[in-house]
């Protein structure tokens, strides 16, 4: 074969066509929208769920003879209310347009909320041997919370100041419960997960909230 037309068949084998390299082109941009879409509902759906206030329903035993049963429906905290600097956190990485990262921060809290175990805190997003302030930010630590137990005709009542300042640091504390002392000394309990507030010494149960001055 003349060395001549072998070259030039040999430079036409590595040379693609256009139209070979736009197809190749195109299907690594469809890829990439791809990728980003998936990634786009995976936030989205992250997102919701640690956002969401789940409704919850309890029927609770009236503490006089022949009275009927009392159902109590309230709306239970989000895993973002307890946390609100990391849901500003992955807004922030989304703002950025780094899904990505913001996608594996919601993955690494939700793991967190899961188990509890605060080795399971998100590293993603932030500095080395730095951490989050879990109980909000600087505006957050402005707001003043009251708390309050709904005792029916009566409206919210407010809970002294002594049960309102330890039930709100066991809350920013995120423990599960908390005992305190109400009125006229009697104990109650309180459970963060279904916010209600028990009598110890009667057993009745009456719902609470955390109510934004």
């Amino acid at each position: 074969m003349n060395k001549a037309l072998k070259h030039q068949r040999d430079s036409a084998d590595r040379t693609e066509s256009p139209h070979k390299v736009h197809k190749k082109s195109k299907g690594a941009k469809n890829a990439r929208q791809s990728v980003e879409g998936n990634l786009r509902l995976e936030f989205q759906t992250l997102f919701a769920g640690l956002d969401e206030r789940k409704q919850s329903t309890k029927q609770i035993e009236a503490t006089v003879p022949g009275e009927p049963v009392c159902t109590v429906e309230t709306t239970l905290p989000s895993s973002f209310c307890f946390y609100p600097s990391f849901k500003k956190k992955a807004l922030e990485l989304q703002s950025e347009s780094k899904l990505e990262a913001a996608v594996e921060f919601l993955r690494q809290f939700k793991e967190f909320i899961e188990t509890g175990d605060e080795k399971k805190l998100p590293t993603v997003g932030r500095e080395r041997n730095t951490v989050f302030d879990l109980t909000g930010d600087e505006d957050d630590k402005k707001i003043n919370y009251k708390w309050q137990v709904n005792c029916g005709g009566d409206g919210w009542i407010n809970f002294s100041d002594e049960a309102n300042n330890l039930v709100e640091a066991r809350f920013l504390a995120s423990s599960k419960t908390v005992e305190y002392t109400g009125f006229r000394g009697v104990p109650y309990s309180l459970d963060f997960g279904s916010m209600m507030q028990k009598n110890l010494q009667s057993g009745y149960s009456r719902p609470v909230r955390r109510a934004m001055l």
